[in-house]
């Protein structure tokens, strides 16, 4: 009996030769309805599993000129390697920089932003500190307004002579100005000084405004 041997990647099989296929299969045919038993093991185990198949590399067309053609071709010849395989592995190499380089920036955007929003909040808060500031200096300008203003209902001639309470007469030892008219009092001039009860600036007034005084022949009696 002569057998046929066909190798298979990873099975072994032995198949008959044809006379003894065609003998096998007149001797051994099973009744007309009879089943053939079952192995118990379905058919896909006994199958071997396909290899899976290699991922071919993708061709990349393109065109460049004859003068960077050349450098290509004379750049391989030096290196010892096909000009395909230098062209790769300078695209490799050009798209990893690329690729950094987009990173680099990125973080430098980022960077960039966080510093922003940190000035634009010292910002803030100096125009805070600002406006408080300006906020402070007005309520300062206002009450230095009022004590001027008040200063000067003080200080105007004739104001305040109401509130005097009695005049004592005084030579005037430094140059000054009456306050009923304005006029000047020299140093060594008659006036009167006003007493009041309120403690401010001293009211000094010449002969001729106090009040009450009566004027002879040679001016006006005490």
């Amino acid at each position: 009996m002569y057998h046929v041997v066909t190798h298979l990647p990873g099975v072994t099989e032995e198949r008959p030769a044809k006379d003894d296929v065609a003998g096998s299969k007149r001797g051994s045919e099973p009744p007309p309805n009879s089943r053939p038993a079952s192995s118990g093991a379905p058919e896909s185990e006994a199958r071997p599993e396909p290899k899976p198949r290699a991922k071919k590399e993708r061709v990349l067309h393109t065109r460049i000129p004859a003068v960077l053609e050349a450098e290509l071709k004379a750049a391989a010849g030096t290196l010892r390697m096909p000009v395909s395989n230098l062209v790769r592995t300078i695209l490799e190499d050009a798209v990893a920089i690329a690729d950094k380089a987009s990173h680099r920036v990125e973080d430098g955007l980022q960077r960039a932003v966080r510093a922003t929003s940190r000035v634009e909040s010292g910002l803030s808060r100096v125009a805070k500190v600002t406006s408080t500031v300006e906020d402070g200096l007005d309520r300062a300008a206002r009450s230095v307004n009022e004590e001027r203003e008040k200063m000067q209902r003080l200080v105007k001639p004739g104001s305040s002579l109401k509130d005097v309470l009695a005049y004592q007469p005084v030579i005037i030892a430094a140059a000054t100005e009456c306050r009923a008219c304005g006029g000047g009092l020299e140093a060594g001039d008659d006036a009167a000084l006003g007493v009041t009860e309120r403690p401010g600036p001293r009211i000094f007034v010449c002969e001729n405004c106090i009040p009450g005084a009566r004027a002879g022949p040679e001016g006006p009696t005490h």
